[in-house]
């Protein structure tokens, strides 16, 4: 989870976003996929009361997109109280071809 007003990454961000005490300290946030080995693209999607999906083609992988850099910037959405899934799906060439590697985080925003 990325702080898209700083840029800089919420360390255990969606742990904060599911209790309702926590104070995350962003209103605006973007998700980084972080990736190993031999890939070329990246397809990140988000369900539940806000829907979005994305396929990158260069790194950083961001659901919501970025302005390359250094460091980039990232591009912003807010998340709305509710349940999310998010699916991020690792590929071995560019526009999402070939077979994924995929990842399935489950959290709530409180």
């Amino acid at each position: 989870l990325v702080n898209a007003d700083s840029n800089l990454d919420i360390e255990d961000g969606f742990d904060c976003l599911a209790d309702p005490n926590c104070n995350i300290g962003a209103s605006q946030f973007n998700v980084r996929a972080e990736s190993f080995g031999n890939v070329k693209s990246v397809r990140l999607s988000v369900s539940g009361p806000l829907s979005a999906s994305r396929v990158e083609n260069l790194s950083p992988w961001s659901l919501f997109g970025d302005i390359p850099g250094p460091p980039p910037s990232y591009l912003r959405s807010m998340l709305p109280q509710g349940d999310y899934t998010i699916v991020a799906e690792a590929f071995p060439k560019e526009q999402a071809v070939g077979i994924a590697n995929t990842k399935i985080l489950q959290f709530t925003v409180a």
